[in-house]
């Protein structure tokens, strides 16, 4: 009972007002499953958004929709399991997929190869498509829904202890890149950086119409974090990047890059 009022209760999270919800037929599905890992493989060809939810055990649930076309759903595989989601026309997609909390998962998107979501992550938002630029050199990112590219708003030889955000009404999205290079922050429109208290300490103060960010931090970077709106997002310990949010979506482009992914809802991200 209290799993399939999760259900419910998230499927009003994601689609809120009733009235956009019958622009278009929303498909569900449930599936029986015990196994320890799952790949989710999305194969269409238009843009959409994939949020996955923890929920009960023993079963996977799915919910999809296609402005102008159809979402379907298929389990399968021995040697490991895979849901398929796809689709056939339309403009745009979107998927709801609940799984158990403890299983491990894989996400494949149509645009890049694929990302692991933690077993303690509570939820993960997955965007790709028309919107999304490709990345060419260091000036855009595959991140959100956007036109053209990113402007680059700071460069340094050097990362800072703290990138602080100290607002995050503004923010669309945060994505925190570690991976070989210099130490960057890109925007979806102009801003100036506030560098705060030298080189230890640099803010952004983000205001006006809704801004995706991205931050650059070279592979191995000593003590370093990245906090918002009084929550640390992102850590390094060891050297190596942690995070304890809810919601973050987690992407491994290659073996020397780890991507930390956040879309503030009404200007908070959910953290420890």
């Amino acid at each position: 009972m209290m799993k399939r009022l999760l259900t419910l209760l998230t499927l009003l999270v994601v689609w809120p007002a009733a009235v956009q919800a019958q622009e278009y037929d929303v498909s569900r599905r449930s599936y029986t499953f015990l196994e320890e890992r799952l790949v989710v493989l999305v194969e269409t060809e238009v843009p959409g958004t994939l949020r996955v939810v923890r929920g009960g055990r023993g079963q996977v649930e799915v919910a999809g929709r296609s402005r102008d076309g159809f979402v379907g759903f298929g389990l399968g595989g021995e040697i490991r399991r895979e849901l398929r989601l796809t689709s056939v026309g339309g403009e745009n997609v979107e998927y709801l997929v609940v799984v158990p909390e403890d299983v491990r998962l894989s996400v494949q998107l149509p645009d890049r190869q694929g990302s692991d979501v933690a077993p303690r992550q509570a939820s993960a938002v997955f965007q790709w498509g028309a919107g999304l630029p490709v990345a060419k050199g260091d000036d855009v990112a595959a991140l959100a829904p956007m036109h053209g590219g990113l402007y680059r708003v700071h460069n340094s030889t050097w990362a800072p202890a703290v990138v602080d955000i100290p607002d995050l009404t503004a923010v669309r999205s945060v994505s925190i890149r570690f991976e070989p290079g210099d130490f960057r922050i890109s925007s979806s429109r102009p801003l100036s950086v506030d560098p705060g208290t030298g080189r230890a300490h640099i803010a952004l103060r983000v205001s006006g119409e809704p801004t995706a960010l991205v931050i650059h931090v070279p592979v191995g970077a000593g003590s370093f974090s990245v906090r918002a709106a009084g929550r640390t997002l992102v850590s390094t310990m060891g050297g190596r990047p942690t995070s304890d949010c809810s919601a973050v979506a987690v992407q491994q482009p290659s073996r020397e890059q780890v991507w930390f992914n956040f879309y503030p809802q009404r200007g908070r991200i959910e953290c420890r």
